[in-house]
């Protein structure tokens, strides 16, 4: 039987998405980027009818800025890279015949939703797998004590006892651990979206002011509360739909021009782009605050949606399924998926890779003589990764290693001599022995720490340094 409110929730997950792209953009501006982002922003302006050409044009134009456009360096990223990419393979399935495609809206957020759930269960369950490691429960070094700390020194309620930052780090470790729970079950689905917003909310707040690690932080949060939206009841989602159709029908009174009112919503993406990044000194602060907006904004529809849709906690709507149809999608590509998520989150325990692997903000190491992980051991890593110590180079990029306590892995120094285009010499120390390493005109020395690295591993495949000293920092 057809469910029209599914594909009226792909129509809204869409321009959901188009919010992620866009914040993801201005995270990530330069000159390709920038090219591929403008194909973005002016499809968000397409998107409002809901055709099925600018459909297609906004999902693949987002799958091409994503991959080519950028180098994946974040969990959030990679993350919008993947659920990017299986929509995309949902529209190909109707790319010849777009006519039919408004039918086939449903068909396709019916099969992605089950996956786009799955990844929010899997991303809040590995995120507190990570931080099961010594360092992160040792209140000294953990990066919930630095979290604490900054609001110890900006909120006159908290007074800067140390059990402050043992309670920091309990109340992160219930969070994470509890979420996935919570939203498993629908009786207490609505308690994981109220706990979910406010925590995100918290995030954006202590994300760094200015610096682009807290930006990205802060592009997590909405990404997190975009995926929320694939858990909403059909009765919840209603009420959203009743009240933007009512907000919609009274903007064509006031603008009863088409054309006048998308001349309004594209200049309402563009100009304050444009004013923040090339007038106001500090932009990111300026854009902190929008992004909170929008997650406030986001939480509050949430929230009095569930509130005012009281047939969520019956067990006698369309969305009770059992778990397993909810929760795992049928396409055996859309189970690759699941399967390349759940590849992607034990990543540092293989040996495959540490970043963008929902480690962020867990002092985690797997790699190294001194490995802090409680559940899987240094011994359980499949992939490992020799490292490098740099002792000396005339390359800038490789001279920040020199004399401090942070090491390369064989992988990264791989791609970062790889991308150097001028004549550069590096010694270090590699296996137990020391190498000097050169590259001079065109050429370089026959070993293996110079051999090159494919572009796709370079997009999906990321370590981070690993810190030789005695405890891990925390680190993004």
């Amino acid at each position: 039987m057809n469910n029209p409110i599914a594909g009226q929730k792909f129509k809204y997950f869409t321009f959901l998405w188009a919010l992620v792209i866009y914040f993801e953009h201005f995270l990530n501006i330069h000159s390709f980027s920038t090219l591929i982002g403008q194909i973005n922003i002016l499809s968000i302006l397409m998107i409002f009818r809901w055709s099925g050409v600018s459909l297609i044009l906004f999902w693949a134009s987002s799958l091409v800025y994503l991959f080519w456009g950028i180098r994946i360096t974040h969990s959030h990223t990679f993350y919008i890279f993947l659920i990017t990419f299986n929509v995309v393979v949902m529209l190909l399935f109707s790319i010849f015949n777009i006519s039919d495609i408004n039918r086939r809206r449903e068909d396709i957020f019916k099969k992605i939703a089950p996956m786009i759930r799955l990844y929010v269960v899997g991303i809040y369950f590995f995120s507190f797998l990570a931080k099961i490691n010594a360092d992160f429960l040792n209140p000294e070094f953990s990066c919930a004590s630095i979290m604490i700390t900054f609001l110890q020194k900006n909120h006159p309620l908290l007074f800067g006892f140390s059990w402050e930052k043992l309670v920091m780090i309990c109340a992160t470790l219930a969070f994470e651990g509890s979420l996935p729970v919570l939203f498993i079950f629908k009786s207490t689905r609505p308690w994981a979206f109220c706990f979910g917003i406010m925590y995100h909310f918290l995030l954006g707040i202590l994300s760094r002011i200015g610096p682009l690690p807290g930006f990205a932080k802060s592009i997590f949060s909405l990404l997190m509360l975009v995926l929320f939206f694939s858990f909403l009841d059909d009765a919840v989602f209603g009420y959203i739909a009743s009240w933007v159709q009512k907000t919609k029908t009274a903007l064509k009174r006031i603008v009863p021009t088409v054309f006048i009112r998308h001349l309004v919503i594209t200049s309402s993406i563009y100009l304050p782009l444009c004013f923040t990044y090339f007038y106001a000194p500090q932009k990111f602060i300026y854009w902190k605050y929008v992004l909170l907006t929008i997650y406030a904004f986001i939480g509050f529809v949430y929230i009095s949606g569930i509130l005012r849709s009281h047939p969520y906690a019956s067990k006698n709507t369309n969305d009770d399924r059992s778990l397993k149809k909810y929760f795992f999608p049928h396409p055996i590509y859309q189970i690759s998926m699941g399967v390349l998520l759940l590849l992607n989150s034990l990543g540092p325990y293989l040996g495959i890779k540490t970043n963008t692997s929902l480690t962020m903000f867990s002092n985690l190491r797997t790699l190294g003589p001194q490995p802090n992980h409680y559940i899987f051991p240094s011994s359980m890593v499949i992939f490992k990764q020799d490292l490098v110590k740099i002792i000396n180079s005339d390359n800038p990029i490789f001279r920040k290693y020199i004399n401090n306590h942070f090491l390369l892995t064989a992988f990264e120094f791989r791609r970062i001599a790889n991308q150097i285009n001028g004549n550069f010499y590096v010694k270090c120390l590699y296996k137990g022995k020391v190498v000097t390493l050169s590259k001079t005109n065109g050429g370089h020395s026959d070993h293996p720490l110079l051999k090159p690295v494919s572009w796709a591993a370079q997009q999906l495949i990321d370590f981070g340094d690993v810190d030789e000293l005695e405890h891990c920092r925390c680190e993004a």
